[in-house]
């Protein structure tokens, strides 16, 4: 059987402004396991776009609910 990664797509319009940057940084890491650089250039590339990222484990919807809780378009 393949085994699917679950995926999270999500856009940040507004975030840095609204001050919830760093935690979004922080959530980016967290949930996918990236490093300070990659999470900081995934959050400022979602500014203008929306992004598409790997999950860690089972915590897709954890994520999102966390990413939408920051400001974020999730989905």
């Amino acid at each position: 059987f393949p085994v699917t990664i679950p995926r999270v797509k999500f856009m940040a319009k507004g975030v840095r402004d609204s001050g919830n940057y760093v935690d979004l940084i922080k959530c980016v890491r967290e949930f996918t396991g990236m490093g300070l650089k990659d999470a900081k250039d995934t959050c400022d590339l979602a500014q203008n776009a929306t992004v598409t990222v790997d999950c860690k484990g089972a915590q897709q919807r954890d994520f999102q609910r966390k990413l939408r809780i920051l400001g974020c378009t999730s989905y």
